[in-house]
């Protein structure tokens, strides 16, 4: 997914994602914390497509983000830390 930020003045962040297909999915990120999830209806019109914007406070965003993530986060810690173990006895052995 290729990504690109723009500073939106006294907002934050405007963050414009595109897919590999081409969908884009925009996220506004404030500087309280919370987070604009912009949806695009599927519309035959591209000068004016349907648009539904879904607001998320800090937490409600940290909790869209985990569910998006490929593995959850005890999942992710518990790799790093068998990979940071593999590592530590690979140089006890060096």
């Amino acid at each position: 997914m290729h990504t690109t930020r723009t500073t939106v003045l006294g907002v934050g962040a405007l963050y414009d994602c595109q897919t590999r297909d081409g969908h884009h999915l925009p996220v506004v990120s404030e500087h309280r914390g919370a987070r604009q999830l912009i949806l695009y209806a599927a519309s035959d019109r591209h000068d004016a497509p349907e648009k539904l914007t879904v607001r998320l406070a800090a937490d409600e965003a940290d909790q869209l983000a985990d569910l998006l993530r490929s593995g959850s986060l005890p999942d992710r810690v518990a790799a790093l830390e068998r990979r940071l173990a593999a590592l530590a006895s690979a140089e006890r052995h060096t």
